[in-house]
């Protein structure tokens, strides 16, 4: 009890120290059933003396003295209020009162309340040294920023074989494709899945030619799995080549369609361009 409120006055400073004593004294000694509203505290008039006096009410009247003198004491007469005598720091200190006094109505207070002052004094004056302590909960985040891709390049597409195993279209004709997929990420590795025709070209076809009579319809590509799900993955700046032909893992094909009836004499020596897109929409 004393050290927890001695710990509660040193944060406050308020009441003052004399009106927490007095509170505190009359609690221990009367207890909760006889516990006065409002202890009074009153000061000695002696110069060497400071002096506390508890006003209990109607069953007694205690008076706490505390003395800077070496020897006085002061020995109550029968009737008069009980009073504690502190020898230098000694109550301070140590907790002991220098008790006097003939056998009256006050001996057992005596033995009481000394050690409770005593207590008291101490607790108030070194009270920071023992503290309770709360727990609590919280909570907290922190933002942390993620990187990006910088995508892949598709690049060295390449046609081989066909009637001329050079890659040459020729109407009914289908050649070879291959190419390389470079994973322009320095600091993140990447996953591809497919490389299709970029329909965004030719019609939808994916596939341009140098002449206008020469018709992007008439040419079809059959796209390329580099791996299957979850797709080929690609270090950071490395670069994956696929094989020739059809096949996972490969370029795929290209073909010209052979329109019968139809001249297709515009595409002769005409260039044709494949434009390729990746697919990653299946992983």
């Amino acid at each position: 009890m004393v050290t927890f409120v001695g710990q509660w006055w040193t944060d406050v400073r308020k009441p003052s120290i004399e009106d927490v004593s007095s509170h505190i004294a009359a609690l221990a000694w009367m207890g909760l059933r006889h516990l006065p509203k409002r202890p009074k505290a009153a000061r000695a008039t002696s110069k060497n003396q400071r002096a506390h006096s508890w006003d209990f009410g109607p069953r007694k009247k205690v008076t706490g003295v505390a003395t800077y003198s070496s020897s006085q004491a002061h020995v109550p007469t029968p009737g008069a209020p009980y009073r504690l005598i502190k020898h230098d720091h000694s109550l301070a200190l140590h907790g002991n009162a220098v008790l006097n006094g003939p056998d009256w109505e006050g001996r057992d207070m005596k033995r009481k309340l000394a050690p409770i002052a005593g207590a008291l004094v101490l607790v108030l004056i070194v009270a920071g040294a023992a503290y309770a302590y709360w727990t609590a909960n919280g909570t907290g985040s922190g933002d942390a920023s993620a990187g990006t891709d910088d995508g892949v390049t598709v690049d060295g597409v390449a046609f081989s074989g066909g009637p001329a195993s050079d890659g040459t279209l020729y109407p009914g004709a289908t050649v070879d494709v291959a190419f390389d997929v470079t994973n322009d990420s320095p600091n993140s590795a990447v996953n591809v899945h497919r490389v299709v025709a970029d329909s965004t070209y030719g019609g939808g076809t994916g596939i341009t030619t140098s002449d206008v009579g020469c018709d992007s319809t008439w040419f079809s590509y059959s796209g390329s799995e580099l791996a299957a799900s979850p797709g080929e993955h690609i270090a950071a700046s490395d670069t994956f080549s696929t094989g020739a032909g059809a096949g996972t893992g490969n370029g795929g094909t290209l073909s010209m369609t052979d329109e019968s009836g139809t001249n297709q004499d515009a595409c002769k020596g005409a260039t044709v361009t494949l434009h390729l897109v990746v697919d990653n929409s299946g992983i």
